[in-house]
């Protein structure tokens, strides 16, 4: 692995690393500890969906092709020779895994007769002279099919992604209970790309980086390992705050007067968020959460158990603009009565999925259900 040095290993018991995912269209950055028996201990939880990956470079890469050929052009080129687009697709890929940063220009080979007949249908004048007319004309440069424009100016389509990246990356380093963390692991597509992997050395001298070799496979080489082996992972910190829609008995002290309610003759308030397991709450993998609840009306013939999910850490309501529902499976009851029917609901934590059991107490029916956490 690059970054590494003989003799190492992440092996050692205690060992604090962070994983830093950055994939086509996302980076999630996490904080792992190694435990006893070779199991992982995730120590921070996954964040930094929204700073980008590869894909952000694209956009604007492709947003400068539209500056210099026209937006017009750059449409047709897609629809009308989706081939010949995909081609330029391709080679920046391959430019951006193979760049070396050492050179003062970077070549890009493009479909040179598709945009040299569009130019001259559209503008009216061949590529090479709207190269020469348009406002990077200083900077790019045409040489038969291909465009050539200065390392520097390059850069600049990969500078906002890339101080995204390290602005996050400092920011969870820099928490009190991440001072052990030694290494830094980069895995994903955008890993593969030298000016992501020049920046992190640079800003992390004090640090062990390392890149596996095709960075842009390890994550679905671990995947294929977490399936054959998921005890690895001993446990999780949550990402977000799950729960359960209820209600309670009334308190006008305590809650929103717009969730008031009458159920059977009694004031409660409905749309309580009945909290499983909190965000940045550290879960054991398989821990078993028990939860019950009964019936508000007579003769009901089933119950929907609504599992909300927020990005909060306390959420108080489920119509809460921060909160959404995930799933909701309903258990049916095969007669009805007056009383209240008690429902013990088991929820399976700490995997990258939540089980769900619920058992109905006089009839002995029951149901399961999974829902995602990735």
């Amino acid at each position: 692995m690059n970054g590494s040095v003989p003799g190492f290993a992440m092996t050692s018991e205690g060992t604090e690393y962070m994983v830093v995912d950055l994939g086509g269209g996302t980076a999630d950055i996490t904080v792992h500890q190694k435990v006893a028996n070779g199991r992982l201990k995730e120590i921070h939880r996954a964040m930094g969906n929204d700073c980008g990956g590869t894909s952000s470079v694209d956009r604007r890469f492709f947003k400068l092709c539209e500056k210099i050929f026209g937006e017009k052009i750059m449409k047709s080129l897609k629809e009308e020779s989706p081939l010949a687009y995909l081609d330029l697709v391709r080679e920046f890929e391959i430019v951006n895994k193979t760049l070396e940063i050492y050179k003062p220009k970077v070549t890009i080979t493009i479909p040179f007769v598709a945009l040299n007949t569009m130019c001259q249908e559209v503008h009216k004048k061949d590529l090479k002279s709207l190269l020469k007319s348009c406002t990077y004309s200083e900077e790019i440069t045409l040489t038969h099919d291909k465009i050539r424009m200065s390392l520097e100016f390059f850069k600049k389509l990969y500078t906002s992604t890339i101080n995204n990246v390290l602005t996050l990356m400092k920011e969870i380093l820099g928490k009190k209970t991440l001072k052990g963390v030694t290494h830094l692991l980069l895995v994903g597509g955008f890993s593969d790309c030298q000016f992501i992997k020049d920046a992190v050395n640079k800003e992390f001298q004090e640090k062990r980086i390392i890149i596996p070799e095709e960075a842009s496979l390890s994550v679905l080489r671990g995947a294929v390992l977490f399936g054959h082996k998921p005890e690895y992972i001993q446990s999780r910190i949550m990402r977000c705050s799950y729960g359960v829609k209820t209600n309670v008995p009334w308190d006008d002290r305590k809650y929103d007067k717009k969730h008031y309610a009458v159920m059977e003759g009694e004031e409660r308030c409905d749309n309580i968020f009945s909290l499983i397991v909190g965000k940045d709450e550290s879960v054991e993998a398989g821990i078993l959460v028990k939860k019950l609840f009964f019936t508000p009306f007579k003769h009901q013939d089933k119950m929907d158990i609504m599992v909300y999910v927020s990005e909060e850490t306390t959420p108080g309501y489920v119509d809460d603009n921060t909160c959404s529902l995930l799933c909701r499976p309903t258990i049916t009851f095969s007669d009805t009565c007056e009383d209240q029917r008690w429902v013990n609901v088991e929820f399976v934590l700490g995997n990258t999925e939540i089980d769900l059991k619920a058992h109905d107490r006089m009839s002995g029916e029951a149901i399961s259900a999974k829902f995602n956490l990735i």
